[in-house]
């Protein structure tokens, strides 16, 4: 299995399915199946095939539970928080805002649950992309802020100047001359231009005028 994700992650699309149908009959019945599961759906959205990415996160999810042990030894902090984090993530992609809320939400309260504020961070900032794509923009606006936080509770600053510059878009979403946008947008160029990340920071200066 371990085999199957660093082929993946090389780009040897081919090795790494041989060698996952291997994982996969070698788990068959075990609690190692949810995560054979995960990491062929890993290889299904890399491909943009989203239904059968959905199918197989779906099947990691049944038995995410049962593997919240083993999956440790894999990497996990909090497996059953990723699934549902990433099967949100791709029912945002088709477009079916309810479960990716739902699904996110879910993930949310577990990363919570855990303290990780590093999951938090970013299932916070897939939250408010959905509260924008349903047109929910003052929610939005108080995701990303969680986010912004989060982030900094975890010393991501990078992470957290993105969530800030998504947090001014959705301000100006609901008043293109927000003063708050201005000011938040003028603070996010500061910390860009601290941690040297110019694209951030001319996205920052063009956002505060």
């Amino acid at each position: 299995l371990a085999l199957a994700r660093l082929l993946r992650i090389e780009g040897l699309h081919a090795r790494a399915s041989e060698v996952l149908d291997t994982a996969a009959t070698c788990a068959q019945g075990s609690a190692f199946s949810a995560l054979v599961d995960a990491e062929r759906a890993e290889s299904f959205e890399q491909k943009g095939d989203w239904s059968q990415a959905t199918a197989a996160w779906e099947a990691a999810l049944v038995m995410a539970e049962g593997a919240r042990d083993i999956s440790r030894w894999h990497g996990e902090v909090e497996f059953q928080a990723r699934v549902e984090a990433r099967l949100a993530a791709v029912c945002l992609q088709r477009n079916d805002l309810s479960n990716a809320r739902r699904l996110f939400e879910s993930s949310l309260l577990r990363w919570k649950k855990v303290n990780w504020p590093f999951g938090e961070a970013r299932v916070l900032v897939n939250l408010g992309t959905t509260c924008i794509q349903a047109s929910e923009f003052d929610v939005a606006v108080r995701q990303f802020e969680a986010a912004a936080a989060a982030a900094a509770r975890c010393g991501d600053l990078l992470f957290q100047a993105k969530a800030m510059l998504l947090q001014v878009k959705a301000l100006k979403r609901m008043d293109s001359q927000s003063t708050a946008a201005k000011a938040l947008a003028s603070e996010c160029f500061k910390m860009c231009q601290a941690i040297s990340w110019d694209v951030g920071r001319s996205e920052a200066a063009a956002l505060a005028q």
